[in-house]
Protein backbone atom coordinates (compact mmCIF):
# COMPACT_ATOMS: atom_id res chain seq x y z
CA UNK A 1 0.00 0.00 0.00
CA UNK A 2 1.54 3.52 -1.17
CA UNK A 3 2.79 6.02 1.85
CA UNK A 4 0.05 8.43 1.88
CA UNK A 5 1.65 11.93 2.43
CA UNK A 6 -0.36 15.10 2.86
CA UNK A 7 0.65 18.46 2.65
CA UNK A 8 1.00 19.17 6.12
CA UNK A 9 3.55 16.45 5.75
CA UNK A 10 5.35 17.79 2.70
CA UNK A 11 5.76 21.12 4.25
CA UNK A 12 7.41 19.12 7.56
CA UNK A 13 9.67 17.57 5.08
CA UNK A 14 10.96 20.80 3.44
CA UNK A 15 11.04 22.20 7.12
CA UNK A 16 13.14 18.80 8.04
CA UNK A 17 10.90 18.50 10.73
CA UNK A 18 10.13 15.15 10.93
CA UNK A 19 12.09 11.81 12.21
CA UNK A 20 14.10 9.65 9.46
CA UNK A 21 11.63 6.98 9.22
CA UNK A 22 9.28 9.59 7.58
CA UNK A 23 11.75 11.04 5.48
CA UNK A 24 12.65 8.20 3.81
CA UNK A 25 9.30 7.01 3.00
CA UNK A 26 8.62 10.52 1.82
CA UNK A 27 11.40 10.71 -0.64
CA UNK A 28 10.37 7.17 -1.85
CA UNK A 29 6.88 8.54 -2.15
CA UNK A 30 8.16 12.22 -4.07
CA UNK A 31 10.20 9.90 -6.35
CA UNK A 32 7.20 6.93 -7.36
CA UNK A 33 4.12 8.88 -7.22
CA UNK A 34 3.11 12.05 -9.54
CA UNK A 35 0.76 13.44 -7.06
CA UNK A 36 3.34 13.57 -4.43
CA UNK A 37 5.64 15.22 -6.23
CA UNK A 38 3.32 18.07 -7.43
CA UNK A 39 2.57 18.98 -4.26
CA UNK A 40 6.25 18.90 -3.19
CA UNK A 41 7.33 21.10 -5.47
CA UNK A 42 4.61 23.74 -5.19
CA UNK A 43 5.15 23.96 -1.64
CA UNK A 44 8.85 24.20 -2.25
CA UNK A 45 8.61 26.73 -4.14
CA UNK A 46 6.19 28.50 -1.83
CA UNK A 47 8.97 27.94 0.83
CA UNK A 48 11.79 29.21 -1.86
CA UNK A 49 9.74 32.56 -2.33
CA UNK A 50 9.48 33.43 1.34
CA UNK A 51 13.64 32.82 1.26
CA UNK A 52 13.46 34.55 -1.53
CA UNK A 53 11.57 37.81 0.33
CA UNK A 54 13.53 37.40 3.55
CA UNK A 55 17.04 37.36 1.33
CA UNK A 56 18.29 34.53 2.29
CA UNK A 57 19.49 32.90 -1.11
CA UNK A 58 22.35 32.93 -2.50
CA UNK A 59 22.82 34.46 -6.37
CA UNK A 60 22.20 31.03 -7.78
CA UNK A 61 18.71 30.61 -6.07
CA UNK A 62 17.77 33.73 -6.77
CA UNK A 63 18.17 33.87 -10.42
CA UNK A 64 16.39 30.62 -10.49
CA UNK A 65 13.49 31.64 -8.55
CA UNK A 66 12.82 34.79 -10.41
CA UNK A 67 12.84 33.17 -13.72
CA UNK A 68 10.15 30.81 -12.48
CA UNK A 69 8.22 33.45 -11.18
CA UNK A 70 8.15 34.50 -14.77
CA UNK A 71 6.69 31.71 -16.09
CA UNK A 72 4.53 30.10 -12.89
CA UNK A 73 1.00 32.23 -12.73
CA UNK A 74 -0.36 30.46 -9.24
CA UNK A 75 3.26 30.83 -7.47
CA UNK A 76 3.55 34.62 -9.15
CA UNK A 77 0.31 35.27 -7.21
CA UNK A 78 1.58 33.81 -3.79
CA UNK A 79 4.83 35.71 -4.53
CA UNK A 80 2.80 38.89 -4.89
CA UNK A 81 0.58 38.06 -1.93
CA UNK A 82 3.71 37.46 0.60
CA UNK A 83 5.57 40.53 -0.96
CA UNK A 84 2.37 42.38 -0.16
CA UNK A 85 2.75 40.97 3.97
CA UNK A 86 6.60 42.10 4.20
CA UNK A 87 6.11 45.58 2.99
CA UNK A 88 3.19 45.72 5.39
CA UNK A 89 5.30 44.55 8.44
CA UNK A 90 7.85 46.74 7.08
CA UNK A 91 5.29 49.74 7.35
CA UNK A 92 4.13 48.77 10.97
CA UNK A 93 8.04 48.47 11.73
CA UNK A 94 8.53 51.58 10.24
CA UNK A 95 5.29 53.23 12.29
CA UNK A 96 6.20 51.89 15.25
CA UNK A 97 9.64 53.91 15.24
CA UNK A 98 7.80 57.18 14.76
CA UNK A 99 5.68 56.61 17.29
CA UNK A 100 8.74 56.24 19.57
CA UNK A 101 10.29 58.63 18.25
CA UNK A 102 7.32 61.10 18.67
CA UNK A 103 6.97 59.85 22.38
CA UNK A 104 10.57 60.66 23.31
CA UNK A 105 10.18 64.24 21.42
CA UNK A 106 6.60 64.47 23.98
CA UNK A 107 8.37 63.40 27.31
CA UNK A 108 11.47 65.56 26.36
CA UNK A 109 9.08 68.79 26.21
CA UNK A 110 7.16 67.60 29.59
CA UNK A 111 11.02 66.87 31.28
CA UNK A 112 11.86 70.43 30.49
CA UNK A 113 8.25 72.00 31.28
CA UNK A 114 9.00 69.99 35.23
CA UNK A 115 12.27 71.51 35.67
CA UNK A 116 10.63 75.11 34.75
CA UNK A 117 12.73 75.27 31.11
CA UNK A 118 9.71 76.57 29.60
CA UNK A 119 10.00 78.63 26.43
CA UNK A 120 9.00 82.39 26.88
CA UNK A 121 6.29 83.83 24.22
CA UNK A 122 8.21 87.31 24.51
CA UNK A 123 10.19 88.06 21.36
CA UNK A 124 12.98 90.01 22.93
CA UNK A 125 13.55 87.09 25.09
CA UNK A 126 15.60 84.59 23.82
CA UNK A 127 17.00 81.76 26.54
CA UNK A 128 19.43 78.87 25.86
CA UNK A 129 16.73 76.53 26.17
CA UNK A 130 14.65 77.86 23.46
CA UNK A 131 18.15 76.20 21.13
CA UNK A 132 17.12 73.08 22.65
CA UNK A 133 13.82 73.54 21.57
CA UNK A 134 15.14 73.86 18.21
CA UNK A 135 17.18 70.60 18.21
CA UNK A 136 13.77 69.01 19.21
CA UNK A 137 12.43 70.26 16.09
CA UNK A 138 15.41 69.27 13.95
CA UNK A 139 14.44 65.57 15.35
CA UNK A 140 11.31 66.16 13.73
CA UNK A 141 11.93 67.33 10.35
CA UNK A 142 14.40 64.04 10.71
CA UNK A 143 11.23 62.36 10.98
CA UNK A 144 9.42 64.15 8.58
CA UNK A 145 12.11 63.43 6.01
CA UNK A 146 12.27 59.86 6.78
CA UNK A 147 8.74 59.47 6.15
CA UNK A 148 9.12 61.63 2.44
CA UNK A 149 12.09 59.04 1.85
CA UNK A 150 10.24 55.97 2.53
CA UNK A 151 6.74 57.13 0.68
CA UNK A 152 8.90 57.74 -2.19
CA UNK A 153 10.65 54.53 -2.00
CA UNK A 154 7.69 52.16 -1.43
CA UNK A 155 5.51 54.56 -4.26
CA UNK A 156 2.25 56.32 -2.99
CA UNK A 157 0.00 53.46 -4.84
CA UNK A 158 0.98 50.96 -2.47
CA UNK A 159 -0.51 53.29 0.47
CA UNK A 160 -3.78 54.24 -2.04
CA UNK A 161 -4.45 50.86 -3.31
CA UNK A 162 -2.92 48.24 -0.22
CA UNK A 163 -5.09 49.48 2.93
CA UNK A 164 -5.80 45.53 4.06
CA UNK A 165 -4.68 45.27 7.58
CA UNK A 166 -2.20 42.70 8.58
CA UNK A 167 -4.49 40.16 9.76
CA UNK A 168 -6.36 40.41 6.30
CA UNK A 169 -3.46 40.06 4.16
CA UNK A 170 -2.18 37.24 6.40
CA UNK A 171 -5.39 35.63 5.68
CA UNK A 172 -5.36 36.04 2.05
CA UNK A 173 -1.82 34.64 1.70
CA UNK A 174 -2.51 31.46 3.95
CA UNK A 175 -6.37 30.73 3.06
CA UNK A 176 -7.23 27.49 1.15
CA UNK A 177 -10.62 25.86 1.19
CA UNK A 178 -10.15 22.71 2.96
CA UNK A 179 -9.01 19.35 0.66
CA UNK A 180 -10.79 16.14 2.32
CA UNK A 181 -8.96 13.10 0.93
CA UNK A 182 -11.29 11.17 1.88
CA UNK A 183 -14.68 10.49 0.87
CA UNK A 184 -15.83 11.09 4.43
CA UNK A 185 -14.94 10.70 8.17
CA UNK A 186 -18.53 9.24 8.90
CA UNK A 187 -21.01 7.21 6.72
CA UNK A 188 -23.60 9.89 5.54
CA UNK A 189 -24.46 9.88 1.92
CA UNK A 190 -26.51 13.45 2.53
CA UNK A 191 -23.65 15.03 4.04
CA UNK A 192 -21.25 13.70 1.64
CA UNK A 193 -23.68 15.68 -1.53
CA UNK A 194 -23.11 19.06 0.34
CA UNK A 195 -19.46 18.12 0.56
CA UNK A 196 -19.05 17.81 -2.95
CA UNK A 197 -20.95 20.71 -3.95
CA UNK A 198 -18.30 22.80 -1.22
CA UNK A 199 -15.32 20.78 -3.52
CA UNK A 200 -17.30 22.08 -6.57
CA UNK A 201 -16.83 25.67 -5.13
CA UNK A 202 -20.86 25.83 -5.25
CA UNK A 203 -21.42 26.92 -2.01
CA UNK A 204 -24.77 28.08 -1.74
CA UNK A 205 -26.09 24.82 -2.47
CA UNK A 206 -23.36 23.27 0.15
CA UNK A 207 -25.20 25.30 2.58
CA UNK A 208 -28.67 24.61 1.87
CA UNK A 209 -28.09 20.81 1.89
CA UNK A 210 -26.08 21.03 5.44
CA UNK A 211 -28.47 23.58 6.92
CA UNK A 212 -31.49 20.86 6.02
CA UNK A 213 -29.57 17.78 7.38
CA UNK A 214 -30.85 16.12 10.30
CA UNK A 215 -29.18 16.35 13.62
CA UNK A 216 -27.78 13.13 14.34
CA UNK A 217 -24.41 12.24 16.72
CA UNK A 218 -22.57 10.36 14.01
CA UNK A 219 -22.66 13.16 11.56
CA UNK A 220 -22.57 16.41 13.86
CA UNK A 221 -19.14 17.27 14.36
CA UNK A 222 -18.12 16.45 10.53
CA UNK A 223 -21.96 18.73 9.97
CA UNK A 224 -20.72 21.48 12.07
CA UNK A 225 -17.19 21.79 10.56
CA UNK A 226 -18.06 21.89 6.93
CA UNK A 227 -20.73 24.42 8.26
CA UNK A 228 -18.56 26.85 9.34
CA UNK A 229 -16.12 25.73 6.19
CA UNK A 230 -18.59 27.11 3.84
CA UNK A 231 -19.94 29.88 6.26
CA UNK A 232 -16.57 31.26 5.34
CA UNK A 233 -16.58 30.28 1.49
CA UNK A 234 -19.72 33.20 2.16
CA UNK A 235 -18.08 35.32 3.73
CA UNK A 236 -19.97 35.10 6.70
CA UNK A 237 -16.89 34.97 8.95
CA UNK A 238 -18.40 35.52 12.62
CA UNK A 239 -21.34 33.06 11.86
CA UNK A 240 -18.36 30.61 10.77
CA UNK A 241 -16.51 31.23 14.43
CA UNK A 242 -19.52 30.40 16.45
CA UNK A 243 -20.04 27.17 14.61
CA UNK A 244 -16.28 26.38 15.05
CA UNK A 245 -16.45 27.53 18.65
CA UNK A 246 -19.38 25.03 19.01
CA UNK A 247 -17.18 22.31 17.59
CA UNK A 248 -13.83 22.96 20.19
CA UNK A 249 -16.55 21.92 22.90
CA UNK A 250 -16.50 18.10 21.42
CA UNK A 251 -13.83 16.70 22.89
CA UNK A 252 -13.78 13.07 20.99
CA UNK A 253 -13.26 14.49 18.04
CA UNK A 254 -9.53 14.95 17.52
CA UNK A 255 -9.06 15.05 13.80
CA UNK A 256 -11.88 17.11 12.85
CA UNK A 257 -10.78 19.47 15.69
CA UNK A 258 -7.65 19.73 14.75
CA UNK A 259 -8.50 21.31 11.52
CA UNK A 260 -11.36 23.29 12.85
CA UNK A 261 -8.81 25.33 15.27
CA UNK A 262 -6.60 26.18 12.04
CA UNK A 263 -9.86 27.51 9.91
CA UNK A 264 -10.90 29.27 13.59
CA UNK A 265 -7.44 30.90 13.41
CA UNK A 266 -8.28 32.66 10.21
CA UNK A 267 -11.49 33.59 10.71
CA UNK A 268 -10.23 35.31 13.55
CA UNK A 269 -7.57 36.73 11.89
CA UNK A 270 -10.22 37.77 8.65
CA UNK A 271 -12.16 39.89 11.81
CA UNK A 272 -8.95 41.52 12.97
CA UNK A 273 -9.35 39.27 16.55
CA UNK A 274 -5.44 39.03 16.67
CA UNK A 275 -4.99 38.44 20.13
CA UNK A 276 -7.34 35.58 19.98
CA UNK A 277 -5.78 34.52 16.36
CA UNK A 278 -2.20 34.07 18.44
CA UNK A 279 -3.72 31.73 21.05
CA UNK A 280 -5.58 29.39 18.65
CA UNK A 281 -2.07 29.49 15.98
CA UNK A 282 0.04 28.69 19.71
CA UNK A 283 -2.03 25.66 21.07
CA UNK A 284 -2.24 24.69 17.01
CA UNK A 285 1.80 24.75 17.25
CA UNK A 286 2.71 23.22 20.47
CA UNK A 287 0.14 20.14 19.83
CA UNK A 288 1.94 19.96 16.44
CA UNK A 289 -1.77 19.77 14.95
CA UNK A 290 -3.15 20.37 11.70
CA UNK A 291 -0.99 22.96 9.49
CA UNK A 292 1.53 23.99 12.76
CA UNK A 293 4.21 24.90 10.32
CA UNK A 294 1.72 27.00 8.37
CA UNK A 295 0.67 28.67 11.92
CA UNK A 296 4.41 28.74 12.92
CA UNK A 297 4.83 31.34 9.83
CA UNK A 298 1.89 33.95 11.01
CA UNK A 299 2.76 33.83 14.66
CA UNK A 300 6.24 34.97 13.35
CA UNK A 301 5.08 37.91 11.67
CA UNK A 302 2.68 38.58 13.84
CA UNK A 303 5.22 38.42 16.67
Amino acid sequence: MPYSVSKELIIDFILNDIDENQRIKITESINTNTLTKELYLSEKRKYDVERYLDDEMGIGERCEIEELLKINESLYEHFELSKDVNEFLKIEAFNEQLNTIHAELFNSKINQQKFGHKVSSERHIVPVKKLKYKVLGIGKWVAAASIILFVATFGMTYFTTNQNSLEERLYDSYYEPFQNNTNSFFNSSSLIEAKKKYNNQEYDIAWLLIENLPNSMTIEAEKTLYAGLTLMELERYTEAINKFKFLQTDEDQTVINSINQWYLALCYLKTERRTDAKDILEKIVANKSYNHSEARKILKKLN
